[in-house]
């Protein structure tokens, strides 16, 4: 009795092994092939967004920790904090120029596609120049370009 069991074993065995697997099975596999590499794709560019509003913020937080703030001096302020934030400056014709330089310098690079390190390395001492608001305007714009695929990051480092 053990023996056409196992000769019935071997024979549905062999079979199987003589066929391969399945075509469910092959194609059950590559769509999960396919969703993975899917995936990967999306989290690579969460991923370069998450380095690009990294790098804004710690550019932004060097920069602001860098400048003096109006009361360094030692001096004190006669006017209250309050009437003196509620007006701002204008800015500078200069930083007004400055905030060209890096807006032409954004859209040379539009018209390539790619942020090369040779832009980042052109971008730093323009936004140092600039004030707050102008960086903030400057750098946002630069992310917005990143983040909407219409600038590739060529580097390893942070974009600006």
């Amino acid at each position: 009795m053990a023996l056409p069991l196992l000769a019935a074993a071997s024979g549905f065995l062999g079979g199987y092994y003589a066929r391969g697997p399945s075509t469910e099975l092959v194609e059950a596999v590559e769509t999960q092939s396919m969703q993975l590499s899917a995936f990967r794709k999306e989290l690579s560019q969460l991923q370069s967004r998450q380095r690009v509003e990294l790098a804004a913020f710690e550019a932004c937080k060097q920069i602001a920790t860098s400048r003096p703030g109006p009361n360094d001096s030692g001096a004190t302020d006669p006017q209250p904090a309050a009437s003196a934030a509620a007006e701002p400056e204008p800015p500078s014709p200069e930083s007004e120029e400055t905030l060209e330089r890096g807006r032409a310098l954004i859209d040379e690079a539009l018209r390539t596609g790619q942020w090369t390190e040779a832009n980042v390395l052109a971008l730093r001492p323009i936004v140092q120049e600039l004030d707050a608001e102008q960086q903030h305007e400057l750098l946002a714009e630069l992310s917005r370009h990143i983040n909407d695929s219409k600038l590739k990051l060529e580097g390893l480092g942070p974009p600006f």
